[in-house]
């Protein structure tokens, strides 16, 4: 033991006065007497007889100066060095990925994960912060620097899974953002270990402890499942893995608009995988793989896929050379680009999409048809000679909602001659630089300029632009899209919508738009999302799925986590934090006090 405060023990030195207002105390007998007349005198006279008399046992005397001695000593602050498990200020950092809904603990690993939390917050040395950071795809803070036990508590308790991965760099960086400066702190991260891979982020102010969640166990799981169309109809595939040291048999059953359409028996061989193909499925908006009997890990048990979700639109780009369209094409969701030279140009191939820039082929292909920058007198509706470009302005078509162009600059362009039911997207004194319409055979887009004529490719709603166009050009784009759960999704909405929102698996409704581009959607549940657009008054109904496909969450054996450089290591006395007992004598001092108090009342 130590004291924080020992020269308060001089005020023990009051102790002094305390006995010697009882040695100085007069001490008389009663005695019952008949009449006090005849007492006066000797009562005058035992006034002045001398006070310092023999110090006799007192119990009020003991209980003033026991008194005394637990308040000199609250005041002295004296302190005992005991073990603790925390280090400085704490930060638990909990794993929500989707490994850590698997049951091979009770009630989930996150569940013990958030046993754990709450015995590391109990034990938390008083005057220490504690933080809780989420541990998911982007990790996120639920408290900062707290030494609110209830508030840490609650933060815990309400916490969720997810279903995506665990980014253990991000969290570690967030994690070094919140340690002070100059204090020592410590990380503790609750996971089973199942992180994305981490590159070394340099040396972190703290030190680092892993406390392991799961048990090693097998899993079986649906890595992958798509349909295709082929020339006999519509084609699927299912791809089951085995993450154990033990074969596994399961039935793969296949769900066809929800009914039961096909069912496989198989056999997994340890740590490898098996295919399940369907060939001439029947006509569905959506297929449901799952696996019987389910497992510890249901979230991998089960897949989904659009009909035909496996066909994503091909796109050919023939040009000389321009990164800026190529690099907007190739962000489209669910867009296949391949890209081609105008001299080794064949018009052969199966492709939803033609883009031509800078060149023309004898014969435009039938379908959607995306024009940049045509020769000079390539066809009729394109003028002869390219002119300097005066009084831009944007058109009046619908697919510049939200694209603003006023601050556009083109240094020259050829001029269109449109059919009367073509949207003007860009004029000028001289005509139109850029429209799209409709022919019986083909859907057109034309801009009458090179883009390297132009600053269109450095306008921030330059890639607004081709997402809008392309969606114009290929509506049904994006239905039936595959995405992995905790991704962000762009939601194949129409430009031309007038409204749209999004139905989740868990049978949320979410508005994307407007406005316009709709706001991206975390696919952070497992399922089928239904896209409904309100276009020309009617509703059009388009699906996405979100599976796990995760073999880092499958592979549920727990694993340790990578190394990381941390701050200094412990020595053996950093365990011991100083543990104050003033509260606890000034409490006892107040006990005492009652008992006194006690004492007196009773006539001691």
């Amino acid at each position: 033991m130590s004291l924080l405060s020992p020269l308060a023990l001089l005020f023990g030195l009051l102790a002094a006065p305390v006995i010697a207002l009882y040695l100085l105390r007069l001490r008389r007998r009663e005695r019952r007497v008949s009449s006090t007349f005849l007492w006066r005198q000797v009562t005058r006279d035992l006034e002045a007889n001398a006070p310092w008399q023999k110090l006799r046992p007192n119990l009020l005397l003991l209980l003033q100066l026991l008194i005394l001695a637990a308040l000199v000593f609250a005041l002295a602050r004296p302190v005992w060095l005991r073990d603790s498990r925390v280090q400085g200020d704490l930060l638990l950092v909990l794993d929500t990925s989707a490994s850590m809904q698997a049951a091979d603990v009770a009630p989930t690993r996150f569940g013990a994960a958030q046993q754990k939390a709450l015995e590391w917050i109990d034990r938390l040395p008083a005057g220490h912060l504690a933080s809780i950071i989420l541990m998911g795809e982007t990790p996120a803070v639920l408290v900062a620097q707290s030494s609110d036990r209830g508030r840490l508590r609650e933060a815990v308790t309400q916490a969720r899974p997810g279903t995506g991965g665990a980014n253990l760099e991000a969290a570690l960086s967030l994690a070094a953002s919140l340690v002070r400066e100059g204090g020592r702190s410590e990380v503790v991260v609750l996971s089973d270990g199942n992180v994305t891979s981490i590159r070394p982020p340099g040396a972190m102010p703290f030190v680092l402890r892993h406390e392991s969640i799961g048990t090693p166990t097998g899993n079986l799981a649906v890595d992958a499942f798509s349909t295709r169309r082929a020339a006999a109809g519509l084609d699927g595939l299912a791809r089951v893995s085995n993450y154990g040291p033990a074969a596994g048999a399961v039935s793969v059953q296949l769900y066809a608009d929800g009914k039961l359409y096909d069912m496989r028996d198989i056999e997994v061989p340890p740590g490898g995988d098996s295919v399940v193909r369907w060939s001439a499925l029947p006509g569905a908006a959506l297929f449901e793989v799952r696996l019987v009997p389910g497992d510890i890990f249901p979230l991998d048990d089960r897949a989904w896929a659009a009909g035909g979700s496996g066909d994503a639109a091909r796109a050919l780009l023939v040009t000389g050379g321009n990164r800026f369209l190529e690099k907007a094409l190739s962000l489209q969701p669910g867009l296949e680009l391949t890209l081609a030279r105008p001299e080794s140009f064949s018009g052969q191939g199966d492709y939803d999409l033609w883009v031509f820039d800078g060149f023309l082929p004898r014969e435009l292909p039938r379908g959607a048809v995306f024009i940049l920058a045509p020769p000079a007198g390539g066809v009729s509706w394109v003028s002869q000679v390219p002119a300097p470009v005066r009084g831009l302005r944007p058109g009046e078509s619908g697919l510049l909602e939200y694209v603003d162009l006023s601050e556009l600059h083109i240094r020259e362009a050829l001029t269109l001659r449109l059919p009367p039911e073509a949207q003007s997207l860009l004029e000028s004194d001289e005509g139109y630089l850029a429209a799209v319409w409709d022919e019986p055979q083909r859907r057109m887009a034309v801009f009458a300029f090179d883009l390297h004529d132009s600053d269109l490719p450095l306008q921030p709603t330059f890639p607004i632009l081709v997402q809008h166009l392309v969606s114009w050009l290929l509506p049904g784009l994006g239905s039936g899209l595959n995405v992995r759960s905790g991704e962000v999704v762009n939601a194949p909405v129409s430009p031309q919508a007038g409204r749209a929102w999004v139905e989740t698996p868990g049978g949320q409704r979410v508005q994307v738009a407007p406005p316009f581009p709709p706001d991206p959607l975390p696919a952070d549940q497992l399922g089928v999302y239904r896209v409904v657009q309100e276009l020309d008054g009617k509703e059009h109904v388009n699906y996405f799925v979100a599976n796990l496909f995760r073999p880092e969450e499958s592979a549920l054996s727990p694993s340790a986590l990578p190394s990381v450089a941390t701050g200094p290591a412990e020595t053996p006395g950093d365990r011991h934090v100083p543990w104050e007992i003033s509260p606890w004598l000034a409490l006892a001092a107040l006990a005492v006090l009652g008992l006194e108090w006690w004492v007196y009342s009773r006539g001691y």
